[in-house]
């Protein structure tokens, strides 16, 4: 497998002139762009998924990877 990159520069130019389209689009009709956390300072509930933890300088504890961005944009919503 090579180091390089499996795409060239043109096509990492065009995705982005596609992607600052799509900014500008939703920009120009009010659309809020957000971000949601990657890290929580608890695992998730889900007792079929795997907590996977992290330790960081951010906190003594261990923090856990989120494994879906739904609770962090409703708490969004709902604010």
């Amino acid at each position: 497998m090579s180091w390089r990159p499996s795409s060239d520069a043109e096509t990492a130019s065009r995705r982005a002139a596609l992607l600052e389209r799509a900014r500008g689009f939703f920009s120009a009709r009010g659309v809020l762009a957000v971000d949601t956390p990657a890290l929580s300072r608890a695992a998730t509930s889900d007792p079929n998924v795997a907590s996977l933890s992290v330790r960081s300088s951010l906190s003594d504890r261990p923090l856990y990877l989120v494994t879906s961005p739904e609770s962090a944009m409703k708490r969004l919503l709902a604010a």
